[in-house]
């Protein structure tokens, strides 16, 4: 499909989506909600926001005119979607379509129901969408593959796939920098990096560092919002049992009553439990983050504090030229 008409259907699809009536959105949340509790209407329509970004028709064009991608020979581009937040795998779907290649998508079992319906509707302005989109569990016959999965996935997809081109992204995380100026707007703004989507994206925060003595009573104000997380009976589990582990450990440990905090170095913590490192000097973070380049996502905090930093409370709104693990994926595609 010519590059022109490819922008035509994806700005079409944006119109569409940002035009669905209350009633068939939350029909579709709902039908989300009930297969998979993780995915809150709330969330949901914090994913949908995301995805109608991404669509921007003027920045998708933009984001396009970057590549030379040879759009008359369509590769069959095998897709492993991870469902840890809502429509995680969109990206990868816009990008897959948009370099002018067939996509052969495995969905999430956690996530069904989301990219099929988009699907329909970008079937329904353009008929022939119909024969560049299959979604199967059968990775067999495709030129190259993009997958998303645990570190132990990934072993079997370098392994299984080690001769055709790919993608294969494993457990990462985001970490954030506070210091002493850090303000109490964007310690909110922290806390909308850490738990939105119950902190279980690889864009959320799951590691903070803090300057040695730091009030912790500071964030606890900032992040009150977030208490009613203990409303929902999964995220309610893990705090509890993650509490139980700590205490079995005798681990020192703070609680905020809807989140746990343990000093650890470790990087990825588990959901309802944050990691705090305590810092004398910026170089000493810096020096931790580059250490551990491979398994961190996003920096959250003051550009003037890291120059690399994503801004306090916009770790979950990428823009359509971000990409995960900081692989381009559109130039990995142009190339097959």
């Amino acid at each position: 499909m010519e590059l022109d008409h490819l922008k035509k259907s994806f700005s079409a699809l944006h119109s569409k989506l940002e035009r669905l009536s209350i009633s068939d959105k939350n029909e579709l949340f709902h039908k989300a909600y009930i297969h998979n509790p993780w995915f809150t209407f709330d969330n949901l329509k914090l994913a949908w926001k995301g995805m109608l970004v991404l669509l921007e028709p003027q920045k998708v064009a933009t984001w396009l005119d970057q590549y030379d991608a040879d759009r008359s020979n369509a590769k069959n581009v095998g897709v492993i979607m991870a469902g840890n937040i809502p429509m995680v795998g969109f990206h990868d779907f816009l990008c897959v379509l948009l370099s002018g290649n067939r996509l052969q998508g495995k969905l999430s079992s956690q996530d069904k129901y989301l990219i099929p319906f988009i699907t329909e509707c970008l079937i329904g302005i353009e008929p022939r969408w119909q024969s560049l989109i299959e979604f199967t569990d059968n990775m067999k016959g495709v030129d190259a593959l993009i997958a998303t999965g645990s570190d132990n996935s990934a072993r079997y997809f370098h392994y299984y796939f080690k001769d055709i081109p790919h993608i294969i992204r494993q457990n990462r995380t985001s970490v954030s920098i506070v210091d002493d100026n850090t303000t109490t707007e964007q310690l909110e703004g922290l806390g909308d990096d850490i738990f939105t989507y119950f902190g279980m994206g690889c864009r959320n925060v799951s590691h903070i560092f803090l300057p040695k003595g730091y009030d912790l009573g500071k964030l606890d104000s900032a992040w009150k919002k977030w208490q009613d997380l203990m409303d929902h009976h999964k995220y309610a589990n893990n705090y509890f049992y993650n509490k139980s582990i700590l205490q079995v450990r005798q681990a020192p440990y703070f609680d905020f009553g809807y989140v746990l905090l343990e000093e650890n170095l470790d990087w990825v913590s588990p959901t309802s439990l944050l990691y705090l490192e305590f810092y004398d000097k910026l170089s000493e973070v810096k020096q931790r983050i580059n250490q551990n380049e491979n398994k961190t996502q996003c920096i959250v905090a003051d550009p003037e504090v890291f120059d690399r930093a994503v801004p306090f409370g916009k770790a979950q709104f990428p823009k359509v030229d971000d990409y995960a693990d900081n692989v381009d994926t559109m130039a990995f595609l142009a190339k097959i």
